[in-house]
């Protein structure tokens, strides 16, 4: 683990191209799960997401209650995606994301991409959006939700926030309830583990305890999702639960 975060500091003090060139061969070969694992693909793919150009801005979830706080997705130069989370307040904290990241890295879970810390300016963002709109760049509800996140979490112009690395082939998954309270009785749990393959329920206890283990330090999301390892992907023994939106 240590390894891998001083690798990515020099990298990132550095722009070593001769070091970069080399890590780009070596990890090319590999899934983005695969990378989330190996320290050394880890290690560019957190430089990545902290240097790589930004060139376009998809899907902005916007405000509502407190389940939703002005996250947006980012294309990158290279052809990489993230997800960039800027404001914080209520339970939810940016730098937790990070926190959980790192922690799922040093515990060997391998189930919470590279996330880094990222200031991004807002002028920049602006002309992205307007670049994209198909129509009337005020008409662009996107346009909106950046006003919105403006007026609510922008210092000198620019968004502070984790750049979560991200990737196509997830879909939303759930594993069963983490609390017995969720549970009618105790024979309800045991008949929902009998009937669980081995391998999915060792699956999701995993996440459970991972989970465990972040809410000792700060209160974690609830999203789960499957990374699939079939090329016909179903919820079942093949796929690898993934978890994301830490931040709480």
């Amino acid at each position: 683990h240590k390894k891998s975060l001083d690798l990515f500091e020099y990298l990132v003090a550095s722009d070593d191209k001769a070091e970069l060139a080399r890590l780009e061969r070596f990890c090319q070969s590999k899934t983005e799960y695969e990378k989330v694992s190996d320290g050394e693909c880890r290690a560019l793919w957190s430089y990545q997401l902290t240097k790589q150009p930004i060139v376009g801005v998809g899907n902005m979830l916007g405000f509502w209650h407190m389940t939703k706080k002005g996250a947006f997705q980012v294309k990158f130069a290279n052809g990489m995606n993230g997800w960039f989370k800027p404001c914080g307040g209520d339970e939810e904290f940016p730098e937790n994301e990070v926190i959980a990241s790192n922690l799922d890295f040093l515990l060997g879970f391998n189930r919470a991409s590279p996330t880094v810390m990222r200031e991004i300016s807002l002028e920049m963002l602006k002309e992205i959006l307007r670049e994209q709109s198909t129509s009337v760049p005020l008409l662009d509800h996107r346009m909106h939700i950046l006003d919105q996140t403006e007026k609510i979490c922008s210092q000198g112009g620019k968004l502070r926030g984790a750049m979560i690395g991200w990737w196509y082939g997830i879909s939303d998954g759930r594993s069963f309830p983490k609390k017995a309270t969720r549970f009618d009785s105790e024979l309800e749990v045991l008949e929902l583990r009998q009937n669980q393959e081995p391998r999915w329920l060792a699956e999701q206890v995993k996440n459970h305890i991972f989970w465990f283990l972040i809410y000792q330090i700060r209160r974690p999301g609830k999203n789960e999702h499957l990374i699939h390892t079939i090329r016909d992907p179903k919820v079942g023994p093949e796929a690898t639960l993934l978890a994301v939106d830490l931040d709480r």
